[in-house]
């Protein structure tokens, strides 16, 4: 069981293709690590998830996405990260629409809050 964020190497990793994101974040904790360190890469947030899910290496996810399945295990739950950017994104079109807008506008209040 990893014990620090460098434990992770010695690990199978769950990780992203082409977002680096995480590589940095290894990078500026002073550890040096590669796409190909990965044992399974995919741009998919949802593809990590069920992989993390199934069991065959760790992966990186919100604490947020953890909380919503007790069989998935927060390794180092006290070791702080940087805050990632969150966007709201909705086609300029459909943002017109009221529905749409009253959707948009509820998202846009309740999710900093959620996460």
């Amino acid at each position: 069981m990893p014990r620090n964020p460098a434990d992770l190497l010695t690990q199978d990793l769950i990780g992203s293709d082409c977002d680096d994101d995480t590589l940095k974040g290894f990078a500026a904790s002073g550890i040096p690590a590669t796409r190909e360190r990965y044992a399974f890469r995919t741009d998919d947030l949802i593809v990590v998830w069920e992989a993390m899910r199934a069991g065959p290496g760790i992966g990186f996810v919100s604490e947020h996405q953890i909380r919503t399945d007790p069989a998935v295990i927060p390794l180092l739950p006290k070791l702080k990260i940087p805050h990632l950017p969150v966007w709201l994104a909705v086609h300029k079109e459909v943002r017109t629409r009221k529905r749409i807008r009253a959707v948009n506008d509820y998202l846009a209040d309740a999710l900093p809050r959620a996460i």
